[in-house]
């Protein structure tokens, strides 16, 4: 947002270069508002949400034909409770995604708005297969969710989130401002 305000023709690239980068810096760190009142519980998600998104994915494990239970936010299965907290929806990935693109600086603003949108939805879909998966491999190989869940993808989703800036800002070039 801030590249519409300043327009500053430089002729040295590193300099340039620079003013970019502070460029989006600062637009990062404005479009991660949100991401920090939800990270600092300044802003809760609501715990209807929380279990709406819990029955979504207990009746996708229903149509695999998986033995669990769903009691509030938990699904239970073979005696082991997994419990869909705030960190499980995928808020961080997908306000993260959101914010790089917006942070990005191009020409066009309503083209970052369309990728950040779609690619949001996208981090969502990634999540609900993260949170799923977590189960089924539990519930067939009993691999250990704890790290699948706090390790595998967490640094899957790190490399998903930035492998999908990377997309955007390679389809983005030429709009680049800096």
């Amino acid at each position: 947002m801030l590249e519409l305000f300043i327009k500053v023709n430089i002729e040295d690239k590193k300099i340039r270069k620079l003013v970019g980068a502070t460029i989006f810096i600062w637009n990062l760190i404005i479009y991660s508002i949100p991401l920090n009142l939800l990270e600092y519980r300044i802003i809760k998600i609501p715990d209807s949400f929380l279990i709406y998104y819990t029955k979504i994915v207990y009746y996708f494990l229903k149509v695999l034909n998986l033995n669990v239970d769903l009691v509030d936010n938990n699904i239970i299965t073979l005696d082991i409770i997994f419990s869909i907290t705030p960190n499980c929806i995928g808020y961080k990935s997908s306000l993260g995604i959101f914010a790089v693109i917006m942070a990005t600086p191009t020409k066009d603003i309503f083209s970052r708005l369309r990728w950040a949108i779609a690619l949001t939805i996208l981090t969502f879909v990634i999540n609900f297969f993260r949170v799923s998966s977590t189960i089924i491999l539990f519930y067939f190989f009993r691999i250990d969710p704890v790290f699948l869940h706090n390790v595998l993808w967490a640094a899957l989703s790190s490399i998903i989130v930035l492998s999908m800036w990377l997309w955007f800002v390679r389809k983005n070039k030429k709009n680049m401002v800096y």
